[in-house]
């Protein structure tokens, strides 16, 4: 039998009864969401843009992507498929920004500033987060994370890290193992993991001072001293990362 108080169903679980999750990951999971900030108190995440036809019956994105030569304003286009690893991989995809006739062309300051791009679908419940530098202009297949977009006022005495900071921590496998068993279930079905704008405000974002020195192969160390896992617990917590990464 499984108990669990009405407390963890509430501040853990946002209210939600979740027999999935192992007993063994309580404990884990509590130390994470205590000792971190929502993502979404610290940025606002949000969908890329919808290149349709504002109009019902009217044209699909692919209307918009064009050669540059026959672009009147070409902007280089991302989609979450184009997304490889730690980089974005430009296909050449062109896409004639026209903000009037497109049914939610969000603005030019969302994209043209370095920004996160988190894949809004998943394959595995591990969340993917890439850097982009280049200005690219993304489709609503990428949720975006952006200095530029309605930012947060921040709680008080908390930092606001920077995005490659952020970035580093999104990849970490304790903010997966967070977002697998406290934010996300399995998939019916096997299929599509969300990962939301809504979703991806919800991840945990660890502000301590040291993380500001975080590097990918010591973030997790990091974070786990900062929560205050114990040895057990970090290995708990890396087995089922190693796990995800295989399958």
């Amino acid at each position: 039998r499984k108990c669990l108080s009405l407390s963890i169903v509430h501040h853990l679980f946002d209210g939600q009864f979740r027999i999935d999750v192992p007993l063994e990951y309580l404990d884990i999971l509590a130390k994470l969401a205590r000792s971190s900030t929502r993502l979404g108190a610290l940025y606002s995440p949000t969908f890329g843009l919808r290149a349709c036809s504002k109009k019902a019956g009217g044209f699909d994105k692919n209307f918009l992507i064009r050669r540059r030569e026959e672009c009147d304003t070409p902007v280089r286009y991302l989609e979450a498929s184009d997304l490889r690893g730690d980089q974005a991989e430009w296909t050449g995809r062109w896409l004639d920004y026209q903000p009037d006739i497109m049914y939610n062309p969000r603005t030019p300051e969302l994209f043209a500033r370095p920004k996160l791009l988190i894949p809004s679908l998943l394959g595995k419940r591990r969340i993917r987060a890439v850097l982009d530098t280049q200005g690219f202009y993304v489709d609503q297949s990428l949720v975006v994370v952006s200095d530029q977009f309605e930012l947060p006022e921040l709680p008080r005495a908390t930092r606001r890290p920077m995005l490659k900071e952020v970035q580093i921590q999104l990849k970490s496998a304790a903010v997966s193992f967070f977002f697998a068993h406290a934010i996300v279930g399995e998939a019916l079905g096997g299929g599509a993991i969300h990962a939301t704008p809504g979703l991806v405000e919800r991840l945990p974002i660890f502000t301590h001072p040291s993380l500001t020195e975080a590097r990918p192969e010591i973030v997790d160390s990091m974070i786990c001293r900062v929560a205050g896992l114990t040895d057990e617990e970090e290995d708990v917590l890396r087995r089922w990362f190693e796990t995800v990464s295989r399958s």
